[in-house]
Protein backbone atom coordinates (compact mmCIF):
# COMPACT_ATOMS: atom_id res chain seq x y z
CA UNK A 1 0.00 0.00 0.00
CA UNK A 2 2.57 2.46 1.04
CA UNK A 3 4.42 1.43 -2.55
CA UNK A 4 1.53 2.44 -4.31
CA UNK A 5 0.88 5.80 -2.81
CA UNK A 6 4.66 7.04 -3.05
CA UNK A 7 4.25 5.83 -6.88
CA UNK A 8 0.55 7.81 -6.87
CA UNK A 9 3.05 11.35 -5.58
CA UNK A 10 5.84 11.07 -7.60
CA UNK A 11 3.16 10.30 -10.95
CA UNK A 12 1.78 13.40 -10.05
CA UNK A 13 4.81 15.34 -9.72
CA UNK A 14 5.96 14.44 -12.63
CA UNK A 15 3.06 15.60 -14.60
CA UNK A 16 3.18 18.83 -13.10
CA UNK A 17 5.99 19.46 -13.95
CA UNK A 18 5.90 18.90 -17.59
CA UNK A 19 2.85 20.63 -17.80
CA UNK A 20 4.24 23.60 -16.10
CA UNK A 21 7.76 22.96 -18.33
CA UNK A 22 5.39 23.49 -21.22
CA UNK A 23 3.56 26.48 -20.32
CA UNK A 24 6.50 28.44 -19.60
CA UNK A 25 7.55 28.46 -23.06
CA UNK A 26 4.63 29.25 -24.61
CA UNK A 27 5.58 32.86 -24.75
CA UNK A 28 9.39 32.43 -26.43
CA UNK A 29 10.42 33.23 -29.98
CA UNK A 30 11.45 30.06 -31.62
CA UNK A 31 14.26 28.75 -32.20
CA UNK A 32 15.73 27.79 -35.19
CA UNK A 33 16.39 29.80 -38.81
CA UNK A 34 16.07 33.68 -37.91
CA UNK A 35 16.74 35.20 -40.96
CA UNK A 36 16.45 38.56 -39.93
CA UNK A 37 15.74 40.96 -36.77
CA UNK A 38 14.75 44.42 -37.27
CA UNK A 39 13.80 47.54 -35.17
CA UNK A 40 11.65 49.38 -36.27
CA UNK A 41 9.34 53.24 -36.12
CA UNK A 42 5.65 53.60 -36.64
CA UNK A 43 5.13 56.60 -38.39
CA UNK A 44 3.63 59.50 -36.82
CA UNK A 45 -0.22 58.48 -35.87
CA UNK A 46 0.51 55.13 -37.13
CA UNK A 47 -0.67 51.82 -35.23
CA UNK A 48 0.62 48.31 -34.64
CA UNK A 49 -2.49 47.26 -36.26
CA UNK A 50 -1.94 49.09 -39.20
CA UNK A 51 1.81 47.72 -39.60
CA UNK A 52 0.42 44.04 -39.24
CA UNK A 53 -2.05 44.46 -41.72
CA UNK A 54 0.88 46.25 -44.14
CA UNK A 55 2.93 43.49 -43.63
CA UNK A 56 -0.01 40.99 -44.21
CA UNK A 57 -1.39 42.60 -47.51
CA UNK A 58 2.57 42.34 -48.80
CA UNK A 59 3.04 39.62 -52.30
CA UNK A 60 4.43 36.43 -50.74
CA UNK A 61 6.75 34.36 -52.98
CA UNK A 62 9.55 31.56 -52.67
CA UNK A 63 11.76 33.46 -50.76
CA UNK A 64 9.51 34.81 -48.28
CA UNK A 65 9.87 34.27 -44.88
CA UNK A 66 7.56 31.39 -42.94
CA UNK A 67 6.93 33.26 -39.68
CA UNK A 68 6.90 36.60 -38.78
CA UNK A 69 6.91 37.95 -35.13
CA UNK A 70 6.31 41.36 -34.13
CA UNK A 71 7.27 42.09 -30.68
CA UNK A 72 6.21 45.71 -28.37
CA UNK A 73 8.50 46.21 -25.37
CA UNK A 74 6.86 45.88 -21.90
CA UNK A 75 9.43 47.94 -19.80
CA UNK A 76 10.79 51.52 -21.10
CA UNK A 77 14.33 51.70 -21.61
CA UNK A 78 16.97 52.43 -24.45
CA UNK A 79 15.36 50.69 -26.49
CA UNK A 80 12.10 52.53 -26.03
CA UNK A 81 13.71 55.61 -26.68
CA UNK A 82 14.69 54.46 -30.23
CA UNK A 83 12.46 52.30 -31.67
CA UNK A 84 8.82 51.55 -31.44
CA UNK A 85 8.73 47.19 -31.58
CA UNK A 86 11.05 44.50 -33.20
CA UNK A 87 10.38 41.96 -35.95
CA UNK A 88 11.40 38.80 -36.33
CA UNK A 89 11.78 36.87 -39.45
CA UNK A 90 12.10 33.13 -39.74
Amino acid sequence: MKIILVFKVVAVITMMSAVFSTTAFAQNIPNGNLIMMLSCNLEDGGTMQEAIEFRRNQPRDATAPGQVYYRVPAIAGNFVEDYDFMVALY
